[in-house]
């Protein structure tokens, strides 16, 4: 057998689960250890089998072959970057291998968390010893004017200042800019900008084991055995009606270590999501799940989160690999949600996965409506469209909103039923994705209960500043946060926390459209002031879900006109 044809036989072996299956899996492992390794293709291609297996185990044996397997690969690599660094380099960089390199510009955020959990592992990408126009340009806003002329020279380069600025300590040039930035006066967002606009690029050498696609592990638990076929088909209303433990927030040392495993899945991968750079690290959950799944989900820091919904971030692994990632933003008990599954593991029990994380988003935020927004499945995305992801979601039970669309798909999936190796073509599957999909848990109120569009809420605010107060929005949010002090008695004794005096305050102004609110019920009144101020509580669960309990509050959005 060649080289590509062991390697192709491998990558058909890895989703096949009998006994035959098993030995055949063990024996290509073994016979492709060497041919994989002459070259840098097949060995990226061997890498990416091996994970697959690690997630996906059939035995104990298998398992620990593949985990072998896998550390003699970050081996290879390494010993290449000794040898042939510049060989090395274009056929590995970005990998995100244990012991590649990975080029990426960070946020000021990851950067710092970067800059402390791996040191001289990460700094910034110096290009003949320049980090680009727009850093040299900012550079003298980082130090004391009485130095800002000695960047004028051109006898010594940016680097060579900044390795002179940093003088006898021990420390990166991206932990010396790191630490300039921390000493700039200004808002966050303001400061974390300015960071963005350089351009920065950062280069990281992936010599730690969590610092790699290779070796990074969610913390220790249980590997289950894949003893049958994979879970293909399965039934959404079924795991969903299923009983579910709510763990509590993970300790802050509990935390600290599923955090960095979900850090760097995203990041040797070039990727970031707010829920990770503005964690919350006191709102973390972990749900250990039966076929080796965990959920990982993350909520944000009160000066990060969205204005009305709340966003909720996850990282999914099995077998503590990581094998995916995405979100959920919920308002009431609507939840809109992504999920993007790591390109190593297609072919796997993607749609069983997606299962778990909604059946961890539906106990934990009490949700009964899921919804999917139209780029998910093709909107703008030739992707998703190439792969007809739209039939991911409608074979779980998700349907178009949209009536035309509904009765578009409904025909179009029987038509795929009846006529086998059938592929749908591209422009029907745009036009399917004008319509956001729905799933409405059985037994739930999703399809009954009022939905307030944030759209309609958005230009109903608009139009009441404009309208009331001429669109002075200074004036406006001070007589809403007083009138809703007044209204639902909570102006009496304001001794709240800062940040949730600010999120009440805030808050008040989506009362300005409404009428009526004077004669809500007492209880009503309570439960509003309360969601508003929770919006900067502790943990935004508790937001989430005392917004739920103003039934009256949500039927008054709900009739907000939409256009």
């Amino acid at each position: 057998m060649t080289a590509d044809g062991m390697l192709a036989a491998l990558g058909d072996a890895r989703t096949q689960f009998s006994a035959a299956a098993r030995s055949r899996k063990a024996a290509l492992i073994s016979a492709a250890r060497d041919v994989a390794c002459r070259d840098p293709r097949r060995l990226r291609e061997y890498h990416d089998a091996l994970l697959f297996v690690s997630a996906y185990p059939d035995s104990a044996t298998i398992h620990r072959l593949a985990r072998g397997e896998l550390s003699r690969m970050a081996s290879v690599v390494q010993r290449r970057y000794r040898s042939s660094p510049a060989a090395a380099a274009r056929r590995f960089d970005n990998s995100g291998i244990a012991h590649a390199r990975l080029r990426y510009g960070f946020t000021i955020d990851m950067a710092r968390w970067l800059a402390d959990a791996f040191g001289e592992d990460v700094d910034i990408a110096w290009d003949q010893e320049s980090a680009g126009e727009a850093f040299d340009e900012f550079l003298p806003l980082l130090v004391p004017a009485a130095e800002r002329d000695g960047l004028l020279t051109n006898r010594i380069s940016t680097l060579e200042w900044i390795r002179l600025a940093i003088g006898r300590r021990r420390m990166t040039t991206l932990q010396w800019v790191l630490e300039r930035f921390s000493r700039l006066r200004g808002q966050g967002e303001l400061i974390e900008r300015s960071f963005d606009s350089l351009d920065l690029e950062l280069c990281w050498r992936l010599r730690r084991p969590r610092a790699s696609r290779t070796l990074n592990r969610f913390p220790p638990r249980p590997i289950f055995f894949q003893r049958g076929d994979l879970q293909k088909r399965i039934s959404l209303d079924a795991i969903l009606k299923e009983p579910l433990a709510i763990p509590p927030p993970l300790s802050r040392a509990k935390a600290g270590a599923v955090l960095d495993a979900c850090r760097a899945a995203l990041c040797v991968r070039r990727r970031e999501i707010d829920t990770l750079t503005y964690v919350n690290e006191r709102e973390v959950y972990l749900f250990r799940l039966d076929r080796g799944i965990d959920v990982a989900v993350l909520g944000m820091r009160p000066d990060r989160r969205l204005a009305v919904e709340s966003y909720f971030g996850f990282v999914a692994a099995r077998n503590r690999v990581p094998v995916g990632y995405g979100g959920g933003w919920v308002f009431f008990d609507r939840c809109e949600i992504g999920v993007n599954v790591f390109d190593e593991f297609r072919g796997g029990e993607s749609a069983r996965i997606f299962a778990s994380v909604m059946h961890v988003y539906r106990r934990l935020f009490r949700v009964h409506r899921f919804q999917v927004d139209p780029y998910q499945f093709g909107a703008d995305n030739p992707e998703a469209i190439r792969s007809g992801a739209f039939w991911f979601y409608y074979r779980l039970g998700y349907r178009p909103s949209d009536a035309a669309s509904a009765s578009l798909a409904a025909e179009e999936y029987q038509a795929l039923r009846r006529e086998r190796g059938r592929r749908s073509p591209a422009r029907l599957l745009r036009r399917l994705a004008r319509s956001d999909l729905a799933y409405d848990v059985p037994g739930g109120r999703g399809g009954r209960s009022p939905r307030p569009d944030l759209t309609a809420i958005g230009l109903a605010v608009t139009r009441w500043i404009a309208r009331r107060f001429g669109g002075d929005r200074d004036a406006a949010l001070r007589w809403a946060a007083r009138r809703a002090g007044r209204e639902l008695g909570a102006g009496a004794d304001r001794r709240w926390p800062p940040l949730e005096r600010e999120a009440f305050d805030r808050l008040s102004v989506l009362l300005g459209p409404l009428q009526g609110i004077a004669r809500w019920p007492r209880d009503e009144k309570r439960r509003v002031a309360r969601a508003l101020r929770s919006k900067a509580g502790v943990r935004e669960r508790q937001y989430a879900l005392a917004l739920q309990r103003c039934t009256l509050l949500r039927a008054a959005l709900a009739e907000l006109p939409a256009g």
